[in-house]
């Protein structure tokens, strides 16, 4: 059956004085020990707990947790809201320094401190739009461990691996979140071991069979090492099965995940939020089962059915009192992108994707490869001689710096004021972050023009 609770090792010393009687107890630090290695060797999960924390990093690397067991996930905060509680975070960390190197140490201070520390760790990762790194794969990635490597083989996106205690990211990142499992401790700092039968009797006859593979005579009652090796394989299997065994809700959760017609590949980069949300079908007149859906002899309806889709986010305005751009004459030397409207010219809808506002683009990120995106522009442009303009609405993956041409339309312009209208789609795909703009591209053959902006415009991301 599932635990939930945990006991400390003392309580299993004290089983142990208990059912041998030994004659000394010079083994009793040893056993804080053989406890903690027999847990390794369990190494079931629901005895480990999920921690997370904000790593510093300097030079591209940070030292790990001392209490690692092993990484779930490792994500950035590229948010708005995370640049500011990044900065308090700073301000919190230079006061630390402060007190320290001072020599003035006050508790109370100290306490205060690290509280609104650890409250303020607890959003910047608590955040709904993390954006999840992957681990880099090749062997080149960039860092100050090699400054020199040759710019074809960087890793060609944002990524971490980790390495002699050391956690390393590819690009100069300042913050990284870290979700990890450890081993819970007592407040001395023993292990804690999950109350349950099965682990008692597996720790007891672990800490027995060392104690006689050191030569100790814990009692006269004949038991050899190869009876007690025995018996500990024995517990060992049990205690590990009856950790994993889930209960009701851990049934429904397993089921929910694997029930499935439509895969969804994008777990990973969602940190697994909605995993085991179940799916919902209609069809027509017939109607499947669906979250919530009464249990009764009548007919069944549909009620409070997981949502499949995505909401949609959008970005709309209708005046833009930024500057026109001007454009002299003749062939591009340069791109020319186009400017967004001020601060107060736009509004946002958010949905499922986050949009952060730009002086020439929108930042947007928690994409997935289905995420739909429609850039519907109108351009005011004040040409001098008739001709043609060129504009292409581009997507910048911001985690490999990849473009993608969205759409590439000329128009043709006549003198005085004019207006050129159009629309660009495109699917997301494996990108995750991106930033969209529209702009005028080099080497294109453009009229003189005195001013050109965006006058209106909806970016839509469903």
């Amino acid at each position: 059956m599932a635990i939930y609770k945990t006991i400390s090792s003392k309580v299993v010393i004290r089983k142990i004085f208990r059912d041998i009687n030994p004659n000394t107890d010079n083994w009793v630090d040893d056993a804080i020990e053989w406890i903690g290695e027999a847990l390794e060797h369990i190494g079931s999960a629901p005895q480990l707990i999920k921690k997370n924390c904000v790593l510093e990093i300097k030079d591209y690397k940070a030292a790990l947790p001392n209490d690692l067991f092993y990484i779930n996930q490792v994500a950035i905060n590229e948010t708005a809201e995370g640049v500011i509680i990044s900065e308090q975070i700073d301000t919190l960390l230079y006061k630390i320094d402060i007190i320290i190197n001072s020599g003035v140490t006050s508790g109370n201070t100290l306490n205060q401190i690290n509280t609104s520390l650890h409250i303020l760790e607890s959003q910047y990762a608590g955040n709904d739009n993390l954006t999840v790194l992957n681990r880099c794969q090749t062997n080149f990635p960039t860092s100050t461990d090699c400054p020199d490597c040759v710019k074809g083989n960087n890793a060609p996106f944002r990524c971490y691996y980790t390495e002699a205690d050391k956690i390393k990211t590819s690009a100069a990142i300042q913050k990284l979140c870290l979700s990890y499992m450890a081993f819970p401790v007592d407040d001395d700092c023993f292990p804690l071991v999950p109350d349950d039968i099965s682990f008692k009797e597996a720790m007891f006859w672990y800490v027995y069979k060392k104690m006689l593979l050191g030569n100790m005579a814990p009692s006269q009652n004949g038991i050899g090492y190869e009876f007690a090796e025995m018996q500990w394989k024995y517990y060992c299997t049990q205690a590990r099965n009856a950790a994993n065994f889930p209960d009701i809700d851990g049934y429904e959760s397993f089921m929910d995940q694997w029930v499935r017609l439509i895969p969804n590949i994008n777990r990973h980069s969602e940190g697994f939020a909605t995993l085991n949300e179940r799916e919902s079908l209609s069809r027509g007149k017939y109607e499947y089962l669906v979250d919530n859906m009464p249990v009764s002899s009548s007919a069944p309806t549909k009620a409070a059915a997981t949502n499949l889709t995505r909401r949609t986010t959008v970005i709309n305005w209708v005046t833009n009192t930024a500057d026109a751009v001007e454009i002299g004459s003749g062939v591009l030397s340069a791109d020319v992108v186009l400017n967004n409207p001020l601060t107060g010219d736009y509004s946002i809808a958010e949905g499922s994707v986050t949009a952060v506002y730009g002086t020439t683009f929108w930042t947007l990120s928690n994409l997935t490869a289905v995420s739909t995106i429609t850039y519907t522009y109108t351009i005011a442009v004040t040409p001098n001689t008739a001709g043609n303009i060129e504009i292409e609405v581009v997507m910048l993956n911001t985690q490999t710096g990849a473009e993608t041409i969205v759409g590439d339309t000329v128009y043709a312009v006549t003198t005085g004021t004019d207006q050129i209208s159009g629309a660009e789609t495109t699917v997301a795909g494996s990108t995750q972050s991106a930033q969209i703009f529209i702009r005028i591209p080099e080497g294109s053959n453009n009229t003189q023009v005195t001013g050109i902006k965006i006058a209106s415009a909806n970016l839509k991301i469903e």
